[in-house]
């Protein structure tokens, strides 16, 4: 399937949903993913807020 194409294009040029946070440029859904999960992964690892719905070993 293609359809990652179009999503990739999608979310490159959403201006309403990055709000100025994050360049067009520089605009990946996979690398705004990656960088999700590991701000998720230091709040659990640092500031100790509790992983809801899923094991430690799903979570990692």
């Amino acid at each position: 399937a293609d359809e990652w194409r179009q999503f990739r294009l999608l979310f490159q040029r959403d201006d309403d949903f990055h709000k100025g946070s994050i360049a067009p440029d520089q605009r990946d859904n996979w690398l705004v993913g990656k960088a999700w999960f590991r701000r998720a992964e230091e709040l659990v690892d640092t500031l100790g807020v509790s992983m809801q719905g899923k094991g430690p070993l799903m979570y990692r």
